[in-house]
């Protein structure tokens, strides 16, 4: 109870002195008296406007949540539950007395509300729930228990519930940081604009000084409306106006100086063009990131049991499976938590023509989501592709190895036959030359016994005596010649020596 009574202490305190400081000052400008009369009135009706009540003044009516004092007084609750401790009992405690004290507000308060008193207990019930549990869950066992649930799970699935809030927080920090910069933008491009703006509807220095610092709790609303308009969804101004890359003007938006801020369309197709894949891009590089991180996924990695040749396993579909389910786990949170906020951050200035201001929730949604989620798809799909082609070029150098080891084995027969058939040639030119060897040393013998012959038969001059002429001769030449008997010529072949039949006897 105590740190509920602590929180609304400190922040009805700050409040009004806001207030008070604030209608001081444009007092003393514009000369009017007793304007610090309603500071006490006014914290009132934004203690309650800070969390989600709407408010109606009229002509005026308001409904824009403005999420940067909410979210600083879940900061100052979960503060002062640390400081003063906190516990289920303590719980239950501070949010009845939180509830008392809201209830007593919107009963005294001078400025009309939308809502009723149950929905106001209600919505300041979420408010005062939210800072008190985010300080009293780390304290309590359920961590712990959870902790102990995920660990009896087997390590595949450990690492894909972790890979699921890691993403989650890149993505969140990413598009927090695109929309600051975004607003940061539209702020430099529209200031002189907004600033011409301030005389022109009467309002000096220091009441605009004051005017642009109490903007800053719709900033958080800015920002959402920056996110859908820079990836391509955009924002309108109920009626009046629409903003997004493509069409903007604000002529016809009533002289509020904020609404000076708002952007132009961009001109050049390539500017929007990029502005609209960053989403995609963004999660495409954090899901490349974690498929072929060693300590993640590892989805190109293999082990060291794993049959290399195998395209279809097991663990090569596990290791695919598990990126799939953390992808479409961080899609799905993001289809529901980025609605939610953008819905939160609608609202209205009126019940006419700015009966609605903010983004249009699906076009949102899916300006976001869809490029996303398109982006983890194909951060899956490349190292399944590349499996898939390293798989095949092993596949085709394996079965051009087998193709050239047999063609060596079918080279290496041939070359056997080759080289008997050359065996076969080389011995019949081998007996060729012993062939032919042998005629030569039978005619050189012969010559030799004719030339002894001569020599022991008559004068050198009787062999110059025709035939005819010795013809009563005792002997003849045929007689003194032996060695001239019939000679045959030999020739080679394959199956041996054989006698020539075309050389005959010589008689």
């Amino acid at each position: 109870m105590g740190s509920a009574l602590l929180a609304m202490g400190l922040y009805g305190i700050a409040l009004s002195c806001y207030n008070a400081l604030m209608l001081l000052l444009v007092s003393m400008e514009e000369g009017g008296q007793g304007l610090t009369d309603f500071s006490v009135p006014l914290t009132k009706a934004v203690i309650l406007y800070s969390q989600g009540v709407g408010l109606q003044y009229p002509p005026l009516t308001l409904t824009i949540m403005p999420l940067g004092l909410t979210v600083l007084l879940i900061v100052l609750i979960r503060a002062c539950a640390l400081r003063l401790g906190c516990s289920w009992q303590g719980y239950v405690a501070g949010l009845a007395s939180w509830l008392a004290v809201h209830g007593w507000i919107a009963s005294t308060s001078s400025v009309g509300t939308l809502d009723s008193m149950a929905v106001i207990e209600l919505k300041t019930a979420v408010v005062f729930s939210i800072g008190y549990l985010i300080a009293l869950i780390p304290r309590t066992g359920l961590p712990s228990l959870v902790s102990d649930s995920v660990g009896r799970l087997d390590q595949p699935f450990r690492r894909t519930l972790r890979q699921v809030p890691t993403a989650l927080v890149i993505i969140a920090a990413t598009f927090t940081l695109a929309s600051l910069i975004t607003v940061i933008v539209w702020a430099v491009l529209g200031w002189n604009d907004m600033t011409d703006m301030f005389p022109a509807i009467g309002m000096e220095r220091g009441s605009a000084i004051m005017t642009t610092i109490a903007y800053l709790i719709w900033l958080p609303n800015l920002m959402l409306w920056a996110l859908s308009w820079v990836f391509g969804g955009g924002f309108s101004i109920g009626s009046l106006a629409s903003f997004s890359l493509w069409s903007g003007s604000g002529y016809s938006l009533p002289s509020l100086p904020l609404f000076a801020l708002f952007p132009a369309p961009v001109g050049q197709d390539s500017v929007r063009i990029t502005l609209m894949v960053l989403p995609g891009a963004l999660t495409f590089v954090i899901g490349m990131w974690m498929m072929l991180s060693p300590k993640r996924f590892n989805a190109l990695g293999r082990n060291e049991d794993e049959d290399p040749a195998a395209l279809v396993s097991r663990t090569m579909i596990w290791r695919f499976a598990h990126p799939a389910m953390a992808f479409v786990a961080v899609i799905v949170v993001m289809s529901v938590v980025l609605p939610l906020l953008m819905t939160i951050s609608n609202g209205s200035l009126g019940s006419g023509e700015l009966a609605h201001i903010g983004v249009d929730v699906a076009d949102s949604t899916r300006a976001l989501v869809r490029p996303s989620a398109l982006g983890f798809l194909a951060a899956w799909l490349v190292p399944l592709i590349i499996v898939c082609a390293r798989y095949g070029i092993r596949t085709l150098i394996a079965r051009r190895g087998s193709a050239g080891t047999s063609a060596a084995n079918v080279g290496t027969a041939k070359d056997g036959t080759t080289s008997g058939t050359d065996g076969t040639a080389s011995d019949i030119d081998v007996m060729s030359d012993i062939g032919n060897m042998t005629d030569t040393a039978s005619a050189a013998a012969d010559r030799e016994t004719g030339a002894e012959s001569f020599g022991n038969g008559p004068t050198s001059s009787d062999h110059l005596v025709p035939r005819t002429v010795q013809s009563g001769a005792p002997s003849t030449v045929d007689s003194k010649l032996p060695s001239e008997t019939a000679r045959r010529a030999r020739v080679v072949s394959s199956d041996g020596i054989v006698d020539n039949p075309t050389i005959k006897e010589d008689k």
